[in-house]
C-alpha cells in the first residue's frame, strides 16, 4: 500500500512538472496494477538470468 501511495505521488509530481494530467489520478488500484506488472517482468527477467547462469 505504501508503494502505491509513492507511485501516485511520483505520478502527480511528474504531471506538475510536465504540465500533463496524472496517469494514476489518485487511484491506488491503478498504481498497484502497474506495480504488479512491473514486478512480474522483473521476476521473469531474473528467472531467465538465473537459468542462463546455472545452465551455461
Amino acid at each position: 500500500m505504501v508503494v502505491s501511495i509513492l507511485l501516485v505521488k511520483a505520478d502527480r509530481q511528474r504531471a506538475q512538472q510536465t504540465g500533463m494530467s496524472p496517469l494514476c489520478k489518485s487511484s491506488p488500484k491503478l498504481a498497484m496494477s502497474i506495480l504488479r506488472r512491473m514486478t512480474a517482468v522483473i521476476i521473469g527477467l531474473l528467472d531467465d538470468l538465473l537459468r542462463h547462469l546455472v545452465y551455461s
